[in-house]
């Protein structure tokens, strides 16, 4: 365990979940590695979205970069990789609080891009359980035909902002990276934001949302 300074908050446990935390942390680190407690090597996360393991286990480590994790396994912590590495830990809910969750964050600072990790599982947590479901439909197959892409994107949209205009949703990014965020876990992979926003905004362009 590092020094440094920790941060703990609830999740649901139906909710929030290792893949959430790698899928956060890609999201502001894009390549980041990610370590299990119990071993000496580490993973990308991009890999590991194209073919998700099982869980990590209650505690494991995330870096920002090869070079900040070879340079965390040199030196320990140094000036030069200060905020480069956060040490996740789930723990049991207290008493009386289940189904939720504790998550620790420690890092050696509260930095901005700490904090943004941060912020984005805690997002994840207000997302109805049924959202967060990968699709078993996309996760088995090896290509996604740009019909069922584009289901999922609507199915999505409708279901999570059914009464936001998508208009809206490009003049508000937190609203657009919370869609994305969800599209991509739900595909298990690292689709690029770019992409799923032009297909909603082709499928709805003209087109008004209803109440």
């Amino acid at each position: 365990m590092i020094s440094g300074t920790d941060v703990t908050f609830e999740v649901h446990a139906a909710r929030v979940n290792s893949s959430i935390v790698l899928f956060a942390c890609a999201r502001h680190w894009p390549d980041a590695l990610y370590q299990r407690a119990d071993e000496e090597q580490s993973h990308p996360i991009r890999a590991w979205m194209h073919k998700p393991e099982p869980g990590l286990g209650s505690e494991f480590f995330v870096y920002r970069d090869k070079k900040s994790f070879d340079s965390w396994v040199a030196d320990g912590f140094t000036p030069e990789n200060q905020d480069t590495m956060i040490h996740f830990l789930f723990s049991d809910p207290e008493e009386g609080r289940a189904p939720f969750m504790r998550l620790t964050m420690v890092s050696d600072t509260r930095s901005p891009e700490i904090q943004a990790i941060e912020q984005t599982i805690k997002r994840f947590t207000a997302i109805p359980y049924e959202l967060l479901e990968p699709d078993p439909e996309f996760v088995k197959a090896e290509h996604v035909s740009g019909e069922d892409f584009r289901r999922l994107v609507l199915e999505t949209y409708v279901l999570f902002f059914p009464k936001i205009h998508t208009i809206d949703i490009l003049f508000n990014p937190r609203l657009g990276v919370q869609l994305c965020d969800v599209v991509k876990y739900r595909l298990q992979r690292p689709v690029p934001d770019s992409m799923i926003m032009q297909t909603l905004f082709v499928e709805y362009q003209g087109a008004g949302r209803k109440d």
